[in-house]
């Protein structure tokens, strides 16, 4: 579902480190990782980050992802995460993430899931001046879901970032296609965005050149192509000025008979 990441609070401490929040949701039409990562039991420190494998390399799990940029000094990261949910889920950090194989890449994770015995979970790990982190939170059983989790990402030197802090985003037919629509509350990272549409089970971009960011607000993009008789998915992509990217959605639309 839809996921967002925010800027915490008032309270930044006093050595200027940067903090955001995150929260979501994992239910059936999310973008999804294939296999889990394997729990140790020990997690990621700064002193010793550990490694990480696969436990199971099959099965399709829903996730959603989380990028964030550090500041101009090299910091300890903490990332902690709380959920409600019976089932399990986990969270892990990357230098950048790739759902076919989500043991590559990997900076830290808790070693344990979160669920409803075990609603909390932390891990730090060490990063760079400058250096961008993406978050992934993801189902341990294919097919389980969460109705909602929550995170922060701490620690973070000054200047640090997040390509977008997304509001909402929805999709709607149209008498000349599919309007997809979203709003941000803040864009302090980002160069502009693109929109994907699911095709064939992969996303297929729609939109010919990036949308130009404009610092926040609402957005549109008119997808004249879209076919009538499937039913749809569509992705908005944040683009960040270093270059990396973060997804957001997917927003569905019915089929139409």
């Amino acid at each position: 579902m839809l996921a967002v990441g925010l800027l915490a609070g008032l309270s930044t401490p006093a050595a200027s480190a940067v903090d955001f929040n995150f929260s979501g949701s994992l239910i059936a039409g999310d973008p999804d990782q294939t296999g889990r990562l394997f729990r140790d039991g020990v997690a990621s420190t700064c002193a010793a980050e550990g490694t990480a494998s696969l436990a199971q390399v099959t099965g399709a799990r829903n996730y959603d992802a989380f990028t964030f940029r550090n500041g101009s000094t090299a910091a300890c990261v903490t990332v902690t995460i709380a959920t409600s949910c019976t089932d399990d889920i986990y969270v892990a950090a990357y230098t950048s993430f790739n759902p076919a194989n989500p043991a590559e890449n990997v900076l830290g994770q808790p070693g344990g899931s979160a669920n409803s015995s075990n609603p909390t979970r932390a891990f730090s790990f060490d990063l760079a001046a400058n250096q961008s982190v993406t978050i992934v939170v993801s189902e341990v059983t294919p097919g389980a879901g969460c109705s909602a989790y929550s995170g922060t990402i701490s620690g973070l030197s000054a200047g640090a970032t997040t390509p977008a802090t997304f509001r909402s985003m929805a999709a709607a037919r149209t008498s000349t296609g599919v309007m997809v629509r979203w709003s941000t509350a803040s864009e302090p990272g980002l160069l502009g965005f693109n929109v994907y549409r699911e095709v064939n089970g992969a996303r297929v971009r729609v939109n010919r050149g990036l949308i130009a960011g404009k610092g926040h607000g609402l957005y549109s993009y008119l997808d004249r192509k879209a076919p009538r008789g499937k039913t749809l998915r569509y992705w908005v992509q944040a683009v960040d000025l270093d270059g990396s990217r973060s997804w957001y959605g997917p927003a569905r639309i019915a089929r139409r008979t």
